[in-house]
């Protein structure tokens, strides 16, 4: 039988459409081909890639894998469609598959002061565990103030936070950090009653192993 030869995946970095173009709505396309008609797969909507763009709704691709939350001017409305195995809507959030039954916060749109991350979801009859939070995922938050994370473990990538409203990050009981909050950069860490975390002076313990 014939071979079939893996077709490659490119990341989607700018848009060079008419500024003119009234259009109000974008799709991009999966598959794309160079001048030499060679074929990609669109894997990766990259970082301020859509900036320009002045399309009120933007559809990505089902074969997205991973998508910035930089990625669209502000008020934006991002559709990720169904047949998307990596990325779903949820709420106010925008999640990521991560693992089995866990997923990533890549994005959030809400308007709330303060926040209160889940630990768990449900998302077509799947329960899946809440265990990190994505670079960018809260960019230009300008509401938020406040994100309690409780009852869950967290790893939180650098920049998590960047160009958000967020000042004060508060891990409760019961909640285990798996990451450097140094990261979390003129934001002040609250660390409530904790099982794992505790604060002394000016450093933040995270307990590894007991007697």
């Amino acid at each position: 039988g014939s071979i079939q030869k893996e077709v490659p995946d490119v990341v989607l970095i700018g848009y060079e459409g008419d500024e003119n173009n009234d259009e109000e709505y974008l799709e991009i396309p999966s598959n794309v081909s160079d001048n030499e008609g060679f074929e990609y797969i669109v894997a990766e909507i990259g970082y301020k890639s859509l900036i320009d763009c002045d399309a009120k709704e933007v559809e990505i691709p089902e074969t997205c894998v991973h998508l910035s939350n930089t990625a669209f001017r502000k008020g934006v409305k991002v559709v990720i469609p169904e047949t998307n195995p990596y990325l779903f809507q949820l709420g106010d959030y925008v999640f990521k598959i991560g693992g089995v039954n866990e997923v990533i916060i890549n994005g959030y749109k809400g308007n709330e002061i303060e926040l209160t991350l889940p630990s768990k979801i449900e998302y077509k009859g799947q329960e899946y565990s809440v265990t990190s939070i994505g670079e960018d995922a809260f960019y230009e938050c300008d509401n938020l103030e406040r994100v309690v994370l409780s009852n869950a473990t967290f790893y939180i990538e650098e920049y998590a936070f960047r160009n958000s409203n967020v000042k004060e990050v508060i891990i409760a009981k019961d909640c285990a950090i798996r990451s450097n909050i140094a990261w979390l950069k003129n934001i002040k860490v609250v660390i409530e009653e904790n099982s794992s975390l505790f604060q002394t002076d000016d450093y933040v313990f995270d307990i590894i192993s007991e007697n």
